[in-house]
């Protein structure tokens, strides 16, 4: 269901009594899943039944499940150690940013704590590939790549913040 469909099934009062100022904001909140249907004081609980399951589909789990599947193919014991990987109970563990990542055969990754989306796209891509190609030794904007300016906000907000906001903090203390 998008945005909507979700809205149009929304008593449309704009009262703010829910987490939202409007209808509209709320329906994408539902669709996003940051909020849930019953916040609204007002809907009708048969509606709220029908859009308990509102939730959008996140673009970057779709990539991953495609990612995964073409992983789930691949010989791992043939490609590990082109990909800097250590072969762990038919699993790949490849350290990435400074932490270990367990890649079972399937595509499933595991590691110690939070694994964000962009990492998972990162690795899967990385052993899809077999890590081939040279590096150039030049930097580029993720906006400079191929459909990256679509994503690259995206990227910023999951990923580049969350690093900058941990450097902020920890550097300092470390040095």
């Amino acid at each position: 269901m998008n945005t909507i469909e979700v809205y149009k099934r929304l008593p449309g009062t704009n009262c703010g009594e829910c987490p939202e100022k409007t209808c509209m904001a709320f329906a994408l909140s539902i669709v996003k899943g940051s909020a849930e249907v019953e916040n609204c004081p007002h809907i009708d609980p048969a509606v709220a039944g029908e859009l308990r399951n509102a939730k959008g589909v996140d673009w970057r789990e779709g990539l991953i499940e495609s990612l995964r599947k073409e992983v789930s193919g691949l010989d791992f014991s043939r490609c590990a150690e082109g990909l800097g990987a250590e072969l762990v109970g038919g699993a790949m563990k490849i350290r990435c940013l400074g932490m270990d990542f367990l890649v079972s055969p399937d595509g499933e990754i595991t590691t110690k704590g939070y694994i964000n989306p962009w990492i998972k796209i990162l690795l899967l891509h990385y052993i899809r590939t077999g890590g081939r190609g040279e590096p150039s030794g030049e930097w580029v904007s993720f906006s400079t790549l191929k459909a990256g300016l679509v994503k690259a906000s995206s990227f910023q907000r999951d990923c580049e913040e969350p690093m900058r906001r941990l450097l902020d903090d920890d550097l300092p203390a470390a040095a």
